[in-house]
């Protein structure tokens, strides 16, 4: 169940779910002889979920002083590594196989055998493991979906042995809070790193309908230098002077920090502004491309997609940095 072990181990949980999505993405494509899109997922999970979230957050399982959690992180590492080699073998046979040859050098094998089931309780993974891997990656067989661990993640990771409840959120929905808060405090961090008050803690007030995420608060502090404080929602709602209080839209969980008047105010929302400009002016030309006669019957599916995501994106930014102009606009009355 999900308690307080369970949070410590949240990560190892959600990156083996995502690695059976992708390894069902991908030989699903692969079936449809849809090798770019195949390609495009791999490359998805690997940059997006494995280096950009699931590495970084066990750099402090890795730093630790418990050998357990440094054999959970570094068993999952493994795991998934051997398995995104596997994957991308049948596009890139020459590269997987000597990375390959020299992980079995290093590590001797590749994940030790009870590492994933520490980190998912309730699947040995088996499909996910290699403890004696063959000699060359052209032998080892390709990966397949661990469908115990999709559907774990359907019934809720939190048994109820009273009554029988599955009704927690998932390890993905859950995650899903966890890294928005995180990005919540990074974005406002770096958003205001020249005017932060020395010293001055992160507030944060996390909803009671996401207990998941305060029990995650060691967690999101091991990943951030501001010190993290939690608190009641009247004291994070204060309209203190030079208090700026951020929120994340989906999960309702908010920061407040304190902003010290600087002398380059001036300087900053001028800099701001020129963003916001180009952004503005981005969006315009993606917008009147768009919405040229027949841009959708003829462009293809995958590039309207990624269309359609920049021009979120960028008014996502226009609506962040028009925020930021009016907030260091207040910092001078």
């Amino acid at each position: 169940g999900l308690e307080e072990e369970g949070v410590g181990h949240l990560p190892e949980r959600w990156i083996l779910i995502r690695l059976s999505r992708c390894v069902v993405k991908v030989r699903d494509a692969i079936d449809k002889y849809k090798f770019s899109d195949a390609t495009s997922s791999l490359h998805s999970f690997m940059v997006s979920e494995f280096c950009d979230v699931y590495i970084e957050l066990a750099k402090s399982k890795l730093r630790s002083d418990i050998k357990e959690e440094r054999a959970l992180a570094t068993g999952t590492l493994a795991t998934v590594l051997e398995t995104l080699l596997r994957l991308l073998h049948p596009f890139m046979p020459f590269v997987t196989e000597e990375l390959w040859q020299r992980l079995k050098r290093i590590t001797g094998g590749f994940s030790d055998p009870g590492v994933p089931s520490r980190a998912y309780s309730s699947s040995p993974l088996n499909n996910f493991e290699l403890q004696q891997p063959p000699d060359s990656i052209m032998v080892a067989s390709y990966p397949e979906p661990c469908y115990d661990i999709l559907g774990s993640e359907n019934t809720g990771i939190c048994d109820d042995d009273k009554n029988g409840a599955t009704g927690d959120p998932g390890v993905e929905e859950i995650m899903a809070d966890i890294l928005g808060t995180l990005l919540l405090i990074r974005s406002s961090q770096d958003q205001f790193r020249k005017h932060l008050e020395p010293n001055c803690p992160f507030v944060l007030y996390i909803p009671h309908r996401l207990p998941y995420v305060r029990k995650a608060l060691p967690l999101l502090q091991s990943q951030v230098k501001v010190n993290l404080v939690l608190a009641k929602e009247e004291e994070v709602t204060l309209g203190e002077k030079r208090t700026i209080v951020r929120a994340a839209e989906q999960s309702g969980v908010r920061v407040a920090f304190r902003l010290a008047y600087s002398e380059h105010i001036e300087e900053d929302i001028r800099a701001i502004e020129k963003r916001l400009n180009k952004a503005v002016t981005s969006e315009q030309r993606l917008k009147e491309q768009m919405e040229k006669p027949g841009y959708a019957e003829k462009t293809p599916r995958n590039i309207v997609d990624k269309k359609i995501k920049a021009l979120d994106d960028f008014q996502d930014q226009i609506k962040e940095l028009k925020a930021m102009v009016q907030e260091l606009r207040a910092l001078r009355e």
